[in-house]
């Protein structure tokens, strides 16, 4: 119980961090009364949903037991995390003036959100190999 909690208890908060972020805690540029969303609100919509989807795995990864199917979960979070930092720079993108809100406050938070769900999901499949060899 208490291992399952460790990584999954950071990943979960990351998570909702993430789908914070884009909105409430350091929210895209704002959108004008009858103007188009701009670039940045689609890609704040995509990381919020990436959050949510960090946070529902963070849930599978501590109501798992098995240590083959949390491995799983933590390399298709790992995966999705590659998705997940691509979105505001490849896949959809930002504001194009370096000094808007979404460019100094919203994308490098999330990079580092990512970047630490990446690490305790690689962690976690790390430790899972070491304590499955262990067993055999």
């Amino acid at each position: 119980m208490k291992r399952s909690l460790v990584v999954s208890l950071p990943i979960a908060a990351l998570g909702l961090l993430l789908a914070a972020l884009p909105f409430r805690l350091l929210p895209v540029c704002a959108v004008g009364p009858g103007a188009a969303p701009m670039r940045c609100h689609w890609s704040g919509m995509m990381i919020a949903g990436f959050g949510a989807t960090f946070l529902l795995m963070a849930l599978l990864l501590f109501l798992f037991r098995n240590p083959g199917v949390r491995m799983g979960i933590s390399a298709a979070a790992a995966l999705l995390t590659i998705t997940a930092s691509m979105t505001p720079t490849r896949l959809i993108g930002m504001c194009s003036a370096p000094a808007m809100p979404c460019r100094t406050g919203t994308y490098p938070a999330a990079m580092v959100a990512t970047a630490l769900i990446a690490m305790a999901c690689l962690f976690n499949i790390l430790y899972l190999r070491h304590t499955s060899r262990r067993e055999r």
